[in-house]
């Protein structure tokens, strides 16, 4: 397949940034063999079929010499396509712009050159492109791996070769290849251990660019460990039958160790010091990964704060919600409306609400009796009365709703009232842990959706459920694990996440994590506070009572019916008699 079209990019830094460039200049920089690349580059081609190539060429390779210029005339005759030629002089990233089938090639002099970090920042975001450094070095940085004679040179040069390599490591440039002086090829080899390999005698179009999405050969990953549930949670002990090979459990935490496990990674638990079981501190696992200090965390996140650092494809999509307690109000609502009387009311030292739901219960025993298809079609017509729904319910109820500090600034920004914002709670993650795991009813608590269903398979059998989740929500966000921008655990992590969700993983791993908090008392399947009678003879004394009662009533009944049949024959046959002696 043909080029569509050959982007040729000059990217300049600055004035300032230039002109320090041209002070710094001590020698000039040294020829690579143009035709030894071009014929990389179409053994690449030809394998790869690019679409697009992508140049960026150090200033002091386009002014200062005319180096870039016979580059870009040999590269035109060796692809003979129409140039479009971008002069750039800012850092705005190219995403969006280049597709997967682009090579990117920088021509560079040393690792201090200006244009690295240009083509860094306009890469922001694609490095995981196919991409050429080409190193025109300083004279007197010169060295030949093969046929140098100075032992010093020759070790300064792999000295920063590697430096280079680290660099590009770094800013997770993940395909690359680099050619320099003499012929010399280098690529790096990632996992398990980074290492540069000089490929120069035995080099082909497969060597570079190699896919280890499937395999790291047991690279380490260090991420710490801390008790978020239910996303992360440290299982402190086993079950006996247990078969596992680690003590990470949480749906987020299952996903994780399940993806090492298939791109066969290692899982170094970072700051092993016996805190697994503390609260984790998202804002400071957030500043490791922006700061590079983590290539990736297991602590997933709804992504609804502004970090700089990357996020992972999403595992799922959450709302912010505050969930709210059913009150007994309620319940007393649907009771009336039914026309039953709670046995709980009896109890209750007020006489006159005992005296109501008495008559209640006399009138709905009659009208149940003499309506009942209307009552039948009431019921099944009636709408429910609402519960705590919307903030101005929350406002009217003085319910307290415990959140979380940082998400306290974030409902600012949203223009809550005031009369709400005065009922918020600020918690620290142990407090709110502690109530709103076990479903204290002391408060309503702001929740995420994961969260949220993972607390309600408490109430899973309970037929009166005590929380229920409101429509005052925020969002949706991304439920995300925090990574570096353009991580090389990307795009595997992508894929894998992708096959769980549509192979139901996930929802098998929340279950097993369930399960897991329950052995560990994370959580608790809440009984029902209903008391079983024993089944006893007292229980049928009234149903006696009634029996024989019915059946003396009954037998007296036909008594009198009887004895009435035997009164009237008597009678008849006495007025007979009368009227004969009467004829007498």
């Amino acid at each position: 397949m043909p080029l569509n079209t050959t982007i040729a990019l000059t990217l300049l830094l600055s004035s300032n940034a230039s002109k320090m460039a041209n002070e710094t200049t001590v020698a000039s920089p040294q020829m690579v063999d143009n035709r030894f690349v071009f014929k990389i580059v179409q053994n690449l081609q030809q394998l790869y079929e690019f679409k697009n190539f992508v140049f960026f060429i150090s200033p002091r390779l386009a002014i200062e010499s005319e180096i870039a210029d016979d580059f870009l005339q040999g590269f035109w005759k060796m692809f003979p396509f129409i140039p479009t030629v971008m002069m750039l002089n800012n850092k705005e990233s190219m995403r969006g712009f280049l597709g997967s089938s682009s090579l990117c090639m920088v021509l560079t002099t040393h690792l201090e050159d200006p244009i690295m970090e240009v083509a860094a920042l306009a890469m922001k975001g694609v490095r995981l492109l196919k991409t050429m450094f080409i190193l025109f070095p300083q004279k007197l940085e010169r060295a030949k791996a093969a046929k140098a004679t100075d032992p010093f040179q020759e070790h300064k040069f792999f000295e920063d070769l590697g430096v280079l390599y680290n660099w590009i490591w770094k800013k997770q440039f993940i395909n690359t290849l680099l050619i320099t002086i003499h012929n010399n090829v280098f690529i790096q080899e990632p996992y398990p251990m980074r290492k540069l390999v000089n490929i120069t005698n035995n080099w082909n179009a497969h060597s570079f660019f190699v896919n280890y999405r499937d395999n790291f050969k047991g690279y380490v990953i260090r991420t710490p460990l801390r008790h978020d549930l239910p996303r992360i949670f440290y299982m402190t002990r086993l079950p006996n039958s247990s078969k596992r090979t680690h003590r990470v459990s949480g749906v987020s935490g299952k996903l994780f160790m399940a993806f090492l496990g298939h791109i066969n990674a290692t899982f170094d638990e970072y700051y092993k010091d016996g805190k697994e079981t503390e609260p984790v501190q998202l804002a400071k696992i957030i500043e490791m990964v922006e700061s590079g200090e983590l290539d990736i965390s297991l602590h997933s996140y709804t992504d609804m704060l502004k970090s700089t650092a990357g996020n992972s494809y999403p595992i799922g999509i959450n709302d912010w919600c505050f969930m709210h307690n059913l009150s007994l109000a309620f319940l007393q609502a649907i009771s009336s409306m039914l026309l039953i009387m709670p046995l709980r009311i009896l109890t209750l030292p007020i006489a006159r609400i005992r005296f109501i739901y008495v008559l209640l219960f006399l009138l709905g025993f009659l009208v149940t009796n003499l309506y009942v298809s209307k009552m039948a079609s009431f019921l099944t017509a009636s709408p429910t009365v609402p519960q705590i729904s919307t903030v101005q319910d929350i406002i009217d109820a003085k319910l307290g709703a415990m959140i979380m500090a940082y998400e306290y600034e974030i409902l600012k920004e949203f223009n809550w009232p005031k009369q709400f914002m005065d009922l918020v709670v600020n918690a620290t993650k142990p407090v709110m842990d502690k109530h709103r795991d076990r479903l204290n009813t002391s408060y309503g608590y702001a929740t995420q959706t994961d969260r949220w269903v993972f607390a309600n398979r408490q109430q899973r059998y309970m037929k009166k459920p005590i929380f229920r989740l409101s429509d005052t929500c925020i969002g949706p966000y991304y439920h995300v694990y925090p990574m570096l921008r353009d991580s090389h655990l990307a795009q595997p992590l992508e894929a894998f996440i992708v096959r769980s969700l549509e192979a139901g993983l996930i929802l098998h791993w929340e279950r097993e994590a369930f399960q897991d908090a329950l052995y560990l008392g994370y959580m608790r399947m809440i009984p029902e506070n209903c008391s079983i009678m024993a089944l006893k003879l007292d229980f049928f004394r009234s149903i006696w009572y009634l029996w024989w009662f019915g059946l003396i009533l009954g037998s007296l009944v036909f008594y009198l019916e009887v004895k009435r049949v035997t009164w009237w024959k008597i009678k008849e046959y006495s007025r007979k008699l009368c009227n004969k002696i009467l004829e007498l």
